[in-house]
């Protein structure tokens, strides 16, 4: 005689996860019957209509969500459905058994959770077996069982749990749950909610936990406010369906002593909306021989060129608004980070390159390139497209001839078996 019936909703892929469960939980009292979905229909039978007669009949629904970033919808259709078969208006309990790495289905948020942890399992399998707290039926399933059984039919269900499988980011990461009305932003919301890894919240200097975005970064957006443009930028351009060039601004990590760059790395959206994303801050990391101010000035000229020259040239004659935007927020961006490198000024020549005939080469190309910078304004201001275009080819021709100055002191520098 059955006393209470159990109906086990799963994935295809956690079928060895319900089988656990049904048995471990079915030695405690042969009054205690579990339906596993989609595993006891035999071939032939008409699926829907055992469906709905053993959710009608069933006294608890209990659902095993293994892993978050699978579809759910068929698991959380038979929840909806056990709940509108329920003769009893809602008095059949839902119970959600879920990974301890995650969180309820957001759907389910409302009901009972039970995390795969042993003591958290150990407490349900005792309130379900042992009392009628859940069962309300008039005796226990069987008061008779041991804390040791208990706990050995936990240990057996989390096992199952912990091998399901569950991505492992190898990187530092920030998971943001964006606010509701998102739609199409040229930054971040600075309210998007955050789950990031404890070393990623070591980047920043916060502890596990912090809230949301605006919390994780606000101490960074005064001291350096350019890769915070940046990833606004391209998460802008993600919103609106735009691929956007990939960032290249850098911060110091709050240590002070890593250097990371911020990615974009996915954007999810429900139809047009924009619902969450994952930044990834990438670690730069470079060799004792590499780097130091001669491959700054050689990585700024490889960016003018690019994101800006190699653009100019794929873009539509006569310039599109558009194109005018991007070509020159793209200019004023590398422009600002040039400023931080000084790579005009004497005292930086000096140190960099002793040869007089690179230093006067540059000179002169520095000169040249504040006229073109000039002629560049000008346009800009008299929204003259043509002027724009001839001032960025002929910035263009200068950095090319910068470019290989600098790449040549940089290779002097490096060493003959470079």
């Amino acid at each position: 005689m059955t006393d209470y019936s159990i109906f086990i909703s799963h994935k295809a892929e956690d079928k060895a996860t319900a089988i656990a469960v049904q048995t471990a939980l079915g030695e405690f009292s042969g009054g205690l019957r579990c339906f596993i979905s989609g595993d006891s229909i035999v071939e032939g039978e008409n699926w829907r209509q055992r469906l709905r007669r053993e959710l009608r009949e069933s006294d608890l629904l209990l659902l095993l969500f293994t892993e978050p970033t699978r579809a759910w919808d068929w698991c959380l259709y038979e929840v909806g459905l056990f709940l509108s078969l329920d003769d009893n208006n809602g008095g059949k309990p839902v119970v959600c058994m879920y990974n301890p790495d995650g969180d309820l289905p957001s759907p389910l948020a409302t009901l009972q959770g039970v995390r795969a942890t042993e003591p958290d399992v150990s407490r349900f399998i005792a309130r379900l077996i042992r009392t009628t707290d859940i069962t309300g039926g008039d005796s226990p399933l069987n008061a008779n069982v041991t804390d040791e059984g208990i706990d050995r039919a936990a240990g057996v269900i989390c096992d199952h749990f912990m091998g399901t499988i569950h991505p492992y980011y190898a990187c530092y990461r920030a998971y943001l749950e964006l606010p509701a009305d998102v739609g199409e932003q040229p930054t971040i919301p600075s309210e998007s909610r955050i789950v990031g890894s404890e070393g990623t919240m070591r980047i920043f200097g916060r502890l596990e936990g912090t809230a949301t975005w605006g919390e994780l970064v606000q101490s960074f957006a005064v001291e350096n406010a350019r890769w915070l443009d940046e990833i606004g930028r391209v998460f802008g351009d993600a919103c609106a369906g735009r691929i956007s060039a990939p960032t290249t601004h850098t911060f110091r990590a709050h240590d002070g002593a890593r250097i990371f760059r911020p990615e974009l790395y996915r954007l999810d959206k429900k139809g047009n909306t924009p619902v969450a994303a994952v930044v990834m801050f990438t670690e730069e990391v470079a060799p004792s021989k590499v780097g130091g101010p001669v491959f700054n000035r050689l990585r700024i000229a490889e960016r003018y060129k690019t994101e800006v020259f190699d653009r100019l040239e794929t873009a539509s004659d006569p310039l599109t608004d558009g194109e005018v935007t991007e070509l020159t927020e793209s200019f004023d961006l590398i422009r600002e980070e040039a400023k931080t490198q000084n790579v005009f000024e004497d005292e930086t020549l000096r140190t960099s390159f002793p040869d007089a005939d690179m230093k006067d080469a540059i000179r002169n190309i520095g000169a040249a390139w504040d006229e073109g910078v000039a002629a560049l304004s000008t346009s800009r201001e008299t929204a003259d497209k043509a002027g724009i275009r001839t001032a960025l080819r002929g910035l263009d021709e200068l950095n090319d001839r910068y470019r290989a100055i600098v790449a040549r002191r940089y290779l002097e520098l490096l060493g003959p078996d470079v």
